[in-house]
């Protein structure tokens, strides 16, 4: 079974209150193609029908030799810097929407949930609701109005999400130093990439990880950039007694505990990360169906040079164990 664990769903439901709701601070219109158009944030996002038409996805997520698809709230639908409440009540429109998706095709979908992190309260009562709708897992995203996931005011939620059993995907969104991203698309090919790292990074040296040995995390895009930097965190942790005292176990250690998905869109980056990690903790990923996402997963795993066998861990198999299934 071919499960791709990374694709989004930003829902009608959403896009009708966002255009009739003044404090979800968003516009919906249409481009001169017809296609909807999100302006959010004071950025423009079309909004392709795979984003909430469960039949169009229904038909282009086969073509792509998908089997199983986990089904994720766009980044968009995060919320953390918005009112608590708002945030409460775009999880909550998501969530259904996910739910709604899952139950119209469940051999094919699979759902995650999110939770609006900015208030442990609600984080958790929206948490309560995961299991009546289906959810299967938690989407977050990389950090809540600048502070790290590791930040001890959330670490409830993590407890009580880590206590469910149920898997974390970890995505990018509202990444560092965006004032030098704006140009030559620097925001969507870096700048995402590189929040995931320093998110890492953090969850590792703070003892985030070591707090919660039985915490499944997945990072998108294969962690970013942070399985480059083994060697200089290994150099400074022998140098810097203070990183020297953060790792309780070496940092390959850390890496080999967390699963990262293939969307790296070149073969060779991707082998390097299976050198460091193991091909056991790689899953099949899509972005589906955003642009800069991998258009055919399944290719890039077949381009890989590794053995058969492999190819079909990183295909299903590993997926299987993430998700619990």
């Amino acid at each position: 079974m071919n499960i791709d664990v990374h694709s989004h769903i930003l829902p009608q439901s959403y896009l009708e209150r966002a255009a009739a709701s003044p404090e979800f601070g968003a516009s919906v219109g249409r481009r001169e193609d017809g296609m909807l158009l999100l302006t959010l944030g004071g950025v423009d996002r079309p909004v392709p029908p795979g984003f909430y038409d469960v039949q169009v996805r229904r038909r282009e997520v086969p073509a792509k030799g998908i089997d199983l698809q986990v089904v994720s709230p766009a980044p968009q639908l995060f919320y953390y810097n918005m009112d608590p409440k708002v945030g409460a009540e775009v999880a909550r429109l998501a969530n259904e929407a996910v739910a709604e998706m899952v139950r119209a095709d469940p051999s094919r979908f699979l759902g995650f949930g999110t939770v609006p992190l900015q208030s442990v309260d609600l984080a958790l009562a929206e948490l309560e609701r995961f299991e009546p709708l289906g959810l299967r897992g938690v989407e977050v995203g990389t950090n809540v109005g600048g502070r790290f996931l590791s930040d001890p005011a959330f670490r409830p939620i993590f407890e009580a999400i880590e206590a469910r059993g149920l898997p974390v995907f970890v995505h990018p969104w509202d990444p560092a130093g965006q004032e030098r991203l704006s140009c030559f698309s620097l925001l969507s090919v870096a700048g995402f990439l590189i929040e995931t790292t320093l998110t890492l990074a953090h969850l590792i040296f703070s003892g985030f990880l070591d707090a919660l040995p039985r915490l499944r995390l997945c990072f998108a895009h294969a962690g970013g950039f942070f399985p480059y930097l083994v060697g200089r965190v290994e150099r400074e942790a022998g140098i810097d007694p203070a990183m020297g005292r953060a790792l309780q176990r070496p940092v390959l250690e850390y890496l080999r505990r967390c699963y990262f998905d293939t969307i790296v869109l070149h073969p060779r980056p991707l082998e390097c990360v299976i050198a460091l990690v193991g091909v056991d903790r790689l899953v099949l990923g899509s972005d589906y169906p955003f642009d800069l996402g991998d258009p055919d997963p399944l290719a890039s795993v077949a381009a890989l040079e590794i053995p058969e066998a492999d190819k079909v861990k990183i295909r299903g198999e590993n997926a299987r164990r993430f998700l619990g299934l």
